[in-house]
């Protein structure tokens, strides 16, 4: 017992010690940190009002220059710049988008069909969830490589070339979205011309549609590419929809509906979704197949949820906005955030 006595008084002899070294240090100093990791921590530079106005106009001048040439100029950290363009500036890094080049008349043209269709919507003459929006588009087989985005990381240049095919194997593939579904994605396995492009209509699309109780009330949009502009298309548009058809040249043909403005992929929800989404998805894993990129699509589309839809044409919407207040200007600027 007495042996025992002893080890517990040590103990709480050394106990004590400790919290009175505690005690003493912060008498002292105000804490109980070490006085050393104080010292050794690293503290953020201060970005000053004056540092950070030098940083706004430095990347003003120059919009292009990357955050590590700017960081070396202004003997900075590079996360120190990045802090400030992020947090405190504003600034976001862009990625260019070339668009095709427009002329007046297509201006004219853009901005005369946004508030045309936005007067229908508004008076309740189109209801734009019960629209079909059309298109199609290649999906090669080999995917794509983002080239701004393809780096090799070495002490020297490994000279390496990223080689493609030929002839890379591909599928054309259409489909057309509303608000409440998709059809498709349907293969083309040669190039669409008005004859092929007429048979997919009349045997895939419109029967589908009718099986689905997606034609009456409904519009129907396609683009101006000349195969979709024959008068056996419009002809077989018309038997179904009516005047409720959104293309360009079928006021030509038959009375009522609307023209769809020339090189407008930023209003159709095909081209600024649709084909994105879906090469995103579809490329994750390497395809050895058509047949396999096929089944990929079938797949990735099917998953696509209606509340996704309603969401995409509430932005077709909301672009239509965009298209006026920019007079028929590409509204997006040529650049898109990454």
């Amino acid at each position: 017992m007495q042996k025992c006595s002893k080890k517990f008084s040590k103990f709480f002899s050394i106990l004590n010690f400790f919290f009175s070294s505690l005690v003493t240090k912060f008498q002292n100093t105000g804490s109980i940190r070490d006085g050393r990791s104080e010292n050794t921590t690293r503290q953020r530079p201060v970005l000053t009002p004056a540092k950070l106005e030098e940083i706004r106009q430095l990347f003003e001048n120059e919009p292009t220059l990357s955050i590590r040439r700017a960081s070396q100029r202004l003997k900075l950290g590079y996360r120190t710049v990045q802090r400030a363009l992020r947090n405190h500036i504003d600034f976001f890094p862009y990625k260019v988008q070339s668009m095709q080049s427009l002329t007046s008349q297509n201006f004219a043209s853009r901005l005369a069909f946004a508030r045309m269709i936005k007067t229908k919507i508004d008076r309740r003459e189109i209801n734009i969830n019960r629209v079909w929006f059309s298109d199609e588009a290649h999906f090669y087989l080999n995917g794509y490589v983002n080239k701004q985005n393809y780096r090799f990381w070495g002490s020297e240049n490994p000279n390496v070339a990223v080689s493609r095919t030929l002839h890379p194997q591909r599928l054309t593939v259409w489909a057309a979205l509303c608000a409440e579904g998709i059809i498709g994605p349907i293969l083309f396995h040669s190039s669409v011309n008005s004859k092929n492009y007429l048979e997919m209509l009349r045997d895939t699309f419109i029967p589908t549609a009718h099986g689905l109780n997606k034609i009456a009330s409904f519009w129907f949009q396609q683009d101006g590419a000349r195969p979709s502009r024959s008068r056996d298309v419009f002809s077989l548009l018309y038997e179904h929809f009516g005047n409720q058809v959104i293309a360009l040249d079928f006021k030509n043909h038959f009375e009522g509906g609307m023209d769809w403005p020339p090189y407008s992929p930023d209003l159709n929800p095909c081209d600024f979704f649709l084909w994105g989404y879906l090469k995103d998805r579809v490329y994750q894993e390497p395809l050895s197949s058509l047949s396999e990129l096929e089944s990929a699509l079938v797949r990735e589309v099917s998953a696509i949820e209606v509340t996704t839809l309603k969401s995409v044409l509430r932005s077709f919407a909301n672009r239509l906005d965009f298209v006026i207040k920019h007079q028929g200007a590409h509204f997006e600027n040529f650049v898109n955030k990454t």
